[in-house]
């Protein structure tokens, strides 16, 4: 026997249980239960000593590949389909890791293919206070899948996780979020400031690395820049 498995309609204290004893999803149906509105979940467990029983290429951390492949699809899915779950629930399917033993940020190569080339300004901007923070949404899904990837490993603590997840992830406002986290508006933003800060950092430090080695730091060209300051103000 080489693993254990459990279904079953998740819900937070469920995952919970399931989850201190060793076992992790590797399944959710993006559909609701017709008859709990629960979406169905299945959870794995890999037993002692099923690494050494099975082959030398199944056993390769087997798992974990299923797990990693799950909260890769979850990430995505959070902004359509599972919009309504709840942030706690979602922050504990993606048991993200919150002080890494090590930093790790993109390269500017990477980051060339991701980020505008007035993109890491806005962001430079507003981790500043220079600017509100509407300019900057629309790069927080970026900055989410890079952080629940593993590609951007920063400190984050659970607060900053789970705004993170809200805003960056499942498109949540900032009022809705307040009422679910049971904090004010004002200590979301400046947490979420901070939190930005943190991620902007590592990001800025590899772009100024790149310009110093005559690299292109900044990413596609694009649009002017005071043309989404604009539009953000004409939104607003």
């Amino acid at each position: 026997l080489h693993w254990l498995g459990a279904s079953f309609g998740i819900t937070a204290p469920l995952y919970g249980f399931w989850h201190k004893g060793g076992f992790r999803p590797v399944y959710l149906r993006q559909t609701k239960n017709e008859v709990t509105g629960e979406h169905t979940a299945i959870v794995l467990k890999a037993l002692d000593g099923s690494q050494r029983e099975m082959s030398t290429l199944a056993a390769a951390d087997w798992l974990p590949l299923y797990v990693g492949d799950f909260r890769r699809r979850l990430s995505a899915l959070l902004g359509g389909a599972l919009r309504e779950m709840p942030t706690a629930l979602a922050l504990s399917l993606l048991d993200p890791t919150l002080q890494p033993a090590e930093a790790r940020t993109p390269t500017a190569e990477q980051l060339e293919f991701v980020l505008g080339a007035y993109d890491l300004k806005r962001l430079s901007s507003y981790s500043r206070s220079l600017v509100d923070h509407h300019l900057v949404l629309d790069l927080v899904p970026l900055l989410a899948r890079l952080r629940f990837s593993g590609a951007l490993l920063t400190p984050l603590s659970s607060v900053q996780a789970a705004i993170l997840v809200g805003v960056g992830l499942r498109g949540a406002t900032f009022d809705s979020l307040s009422a679910e986290l049971g904090l004010p508006v004002s200590q979301l933003l400046a947490l979420f400031n901070k939190l930005m800060r943190k991620l902007v950092a590592p990001l800025q430090a590899e772009a100024a690395k790149a310009e110093a080695a005559g690299r292109p730091a900044g990413g596609r060209p694009a649009r002017p820049t005071k043309a989404p300051q604009a539009a953000d103000a004409r939104a607003a």
